[in-house]
C-alpha cells in the first residue's frame, strides 16, 4: 500500500511555468460536506429499503456509509449514485421523472429525496471548509492561476455560497450545469474538460484536485497535466490505482511557486475575515504576527474633513492590548507627525506619507537618499497651488514631508475638479522625479521612485527579521493605495480589504467597516 504524502511535506510543486489553471472538486476537497451527503443518502436509502416487503434479507440491509458510500456514491452524479446502489442490491427501479415526489420508488424520486435531506442538513449545520485547501487556493490566486470548481453535486453553488467562497473562482461547474450541457458523469472526464474550457485552459496545462477514485480516473482519462489525490483518511491505494500523482493527506503538502502575479477580485466576493480567522492563523503557523493597519477608512471612518477623523478610545485601547501580543504598525498616507498624534500609542511602528517616512519604536528612521532634496521642491509647488487654486471652495492642501495631498472631497463643482486636475498635471510636467497617484477624492504628488506602502511594509518586515523576528504579516486597509501592500504580501501573508469605495482588490479576505475591524482585532486577541 502506498502511504499518502504527510501534511506539511511538500513533495509536489505547482508552478506557473508548467501550469495555467487548477480545477478542484468540492466535497471532500474544498469543503467537508461528505458527511452531510452520506447521512442524507443513508436516510433516503434506509427509508426506501424499510418500506420494501418482497426482497431478500441481503438486499434489505441498511445502507452502510463505511462500505457503500465510497465505491457506489462518492464522486458520481446523484442519479448515477441511485442506480449504482440499486444495482449492487439487485433491485430494479424505474427511472421516473424530474417531477417525482421525494422518496417515490423511482430513480428520480430517491434522488429528489436525497437532495431534500441534504439541503435541510446544509441549512442546519452549514458546510465545513477545509482550512488547508483554502490556504492552498489563496496561494494559487497569489501566483496567478485560473481557478475552477467542478462537482457532480447539484448543490455546488449553494454550498460555496453558504461557505462564503463562491467569489474566489473563475468558473463553477456543478451538477446543474452538467445537466444543461449534457455532460457525462465521473468517471467520464466531461465535467473537468468543460471547466477547463470555461477557464480558457488546455487540459495538458491544468491541474485537477480530487478525493474520489472516480474523480481521479475521470481527470486522468481527460489528459490533465497533473492529478492530485486528497486522502484525508483511509486507504490511499484506490486513488493511486486510479491515477493520482501524488496522493496527499492535506493540500498543505503541495507547494505553490510563482512568479507571483496576483489577480484582483471584486471585494464583495472575497471571504469574510471574521469567518475565516482560524484559517488565517493556520496559515501563520507558529510565526509571530505583524499586524499592519491603514488609518482613514480602516481604524476610523472616512469623513468629509480629514482633521475630524479621530480615533475612538476603544480602538486605541484595542491597539494597546494588541501590541502586547504582536508587532503593530500603522501605515497611512498622512504625515508621520499627524499619524503619531492621532493614534497616540507609543511603541508602534508608524509609516506615514505612504511609507516614505517610517519611524519604528527604536526611532531608527528610514532614510531614502533619493528624496533628500525633495522638501525644498515641494515648498515651491505648494506655494504655486496655494496661489492658483485659492478661490476653489472646499479644496484642501495637505503638505507632508515628502508629498502633497490635494483633497477635493468637499469640492462640489465638477468644473473646479477638472481645473484642479489640469493644474496638478501642468505643474508635474515641469518637475521630473515626481508622480501623481490617486486615492479616495484625493490627488497626491509623490516622489517618482520605486517605493509605496508595499515596499514600506517589506522594509519593516526586514528590520524585524534582522532582530530575529520572522513575522507573519496581516495587512488591513481600505484604499487603492493599500493595494500595493496587498500585492507585496500576497505570497507572504494575508491581506484584508475594508469595504469602502468599491474597487477590485488583491486582498484575500474582506471586512465591512471599522466596527468589523475592531471586532476582528478583538477576536485575534482572544485567539492569541
Amino acid at each position: 500500500m502506498n502511504a499518502p504524502t504527510p501534511s506539511g511535506d511538500p513533495t509536489t510543486c505547482l508552478s506557473r511555468t508548467s501550469y495555467d489553471a487548477v480545477i478542484l472538486d468540492l466535497d471532500g476537497v474544498l469543503t467537508d460536506t461528505a458527511a452531510l451527503h452520506a447521512q442524507a443518502w443513508k436516510e433516503t436509502f434506509d427509508r426506501f429499503l424499510s418500506e420494501r416487503g418482497t426482497s431478500t434479507a441481503s438486499s434489505l440491509r441498511p445502507f452502510s456509509i463505511a462500505k457503500d458510500y465510497g465505491p457506489l456514491i462518492d464522486g458520481r452524479p446523484r442519479l448515477d449514485g441511485v442506480r449504482a446502489f440499486m444495482a449492487a442490491r439487485g433491485i430494479a427501479l424505474p427511472e421516473g421523472g424530474a417531477g417525482d415526489p421525494a422518496d417515490a420508488p423511482t430513480v428520480w424520486g430517491l434522488g429528489n429525496g436525497k437532495n431534500r435531506r441534504f439541503t435541510a442538513l446544509l441549512q442546519a449545520l452549514g458546510p465545513k471548509t477545509d482550512a488547508d485547501c483554502l490556504i492552498f487556493v489563496q496561494a494559487l490566486r497569489a501566483a496567478g492561476f485560473k481557478l475552477a470548481v467542478a462537482t457532480s453535486s447539484r448543490n455546488g453553488h449553494a454550498v460555496l455560497e453558504a461557505a462564503d467562497l463562491s467569489g474566489l473562482f473563475d468558473a463553477i461547474v456543478d451538477g446543474n450545469e452538467a445537466a444543461r450541457a449534457n455532460l457525462g458523469g465521473k468517471p467520464l472526464p466531461d465535467i473537468f474538460l468543460h471547466a477547463a474550457t470555461a477557464l480558457d485552459a488546455v487540459a495538458e496545462r491544468t491541474v485537477v484536485v480530487e478525493d474520489s477514485a472516480a474523480g481521479v480516473a475521470a481527470a486522468r482519462s481527460g489528459g490533465f497535466g497533473r492529478v492530485i489525490g486528497v486522502c484525508k483518511s483511509g486507504d490511499p491505494g484506490a486513488l493511486t490505482k486510479a491515477g493520482a500523482d501524488p496522493v496527499v493527506t492535506s493540500l498543505a503538502a503541495v507547494k505553490v511557486l510563482g512568479p507571483s502575479s496576483p489577480r484582483a477580485l471584486p471585494m464583495q466576493v472575497l471571504p469574510h475575515a471574521l469567518t475565516y480567522l482560524d484559517t488565517i492563523l493556520q496559515a501563520a503557523g507558529q510565526a509571530p504576527l505583524a499586524v499592519f493597519l491603514d488609518y482613514d477608512g480602516t481604524l476610523t471612518p472616512i469623513v468629509e474633513r480629514p482633521d475630524l477623523a479621530i480615533l475612538e478610545p476603544e480602538m486605541r485601547e484595542t491597539l494597546r492590548r494588541l501590541m502586547t501580543r504582536a508587532t503593530v504598525a500603522i501605515v497611512s498616507g498622512r504625515s508621520l507627525e499627524d499619524l503619531r498624534t492621532l493614534v497616540g500609542v507609543e511603541g508602534l511602528h508608524y509609516a506615514g506619507d505612504h511609507g516614505f517616512a517610517i519611524d519604528p519604536p527604536d526611532h531608527k528612521k528610514l532614510e531614502l537618499a533619493a528624496v533628500a532634496d525633495l522638501p525644498t521642491r515641494l515648498d515651491r509647488i505648494e506655494k504655486h497651488f496655494s496661489e492658483e487654486l485659492s478661490d476653489i471652495l472646499g479644496l484642501r492642501l495637505e503638505r507632508k514631508q515628502y508629498s502633497i495631498a490635494i483633497h477635493y472631497r468637499q469640492v462640489d463643482d465638477a468644473a473646479a475638479v477638472a481645473r484642479i486636475r489640469a493644474c496638478v498635471q501642468a505643474r508635474l510636467e515641469g518637475n521630473s522625479g515626481l508622480r501623481l497617484t490617486e486615492g479616495k477624492k484625493v490627488l497626491e504628488i509623490q516622489p517618482n521612485i520605486d517605493w509605496n506602502k508595499g515596499k514600506a511594509v517589506l522594509w519593516i518586515l526586514d528590520t524585524l527579521r534582522e532582530r530575529g523576528q520572522d513575522c507573519y504579516p496581516i495587512y488591513l486597509g481600505d484604499d487603492i493605495t493599500d493595494e500595493d501592500a496587498f500585492k507585496a504580501l500576497a505570497p507572504l501573508g494575508t491581506g484584508i480589504v475594508v469595504e469602502g469605495a468599491p474597487h477590485p482588490s488583491l486582498a484575500s479576505y474582506r471586512l465591512r467597516d471599522c466596527t468589523e475591524v475592531r471586532a476582528f482585532l478583538e477576536a485575534l486577541l482572544a485567539k492569541l
